[in-house]
């Protein structure tokens, strides 16, 4: 009799827990349409691609600064300078991974977290198609 009270109770819980989000609808859309560009494009999705990340400051030392953060995430720095067009200080990091979207969407989380502190914006990212 109390396993099948405690079944009850089980059941009931579970249909009352509210769903978790799906991990899919937090992905931006940017990072979908950029994965399928590669996907249309050939590129082998199963496959380790290099990704670079673009993130813009309002100066070079905050951009430097930025930097280091950016390091503590597992991402190589290709480039800290001066962006092409204005005063904006660039940081172009890069990594190599397979590009799945909840990955992507994951590190890009926090390359927003570390733009929005610096004042600075994530820019997204890019991949080279790979076969």
């Amino acid at each position: 009799m109390e396993l099948r009270k405690f079944l009850q109770i089980l059941v009931l819980s579970v249909a009352l827990t509210p769903a978790m989000p799906s991990p899919a609808a937090e992905v931006p859309s940017a990072d979908r349409e950029v994965v399928a560009q590669l996907k249309q494009a050939g590129s082998d999705l199963t496959e380790p691609h290099v990704i670079d990340y673009y993130l813009y400051f309002p100066s070079k030392s905050a951009a430097t600064e930025a930097a280091e953060r950016v390091k503590k995430l597992g991402l190589a720095i290709k480039r800290l300078d001066k962006a092409a067009v204005g005063t904006d200080g660039l940081v172009l990091a890069s990594n190599r991974m397979v590009p799945s979207l909840q990955a992507i969407a994951t590190i890009g989380s926090e390359l927003e977290a570390i733009a929005k502190a610096g004042k600075g914006e994530y820019d997204g990212w890019q991949a080279v198609v790979t076969r």
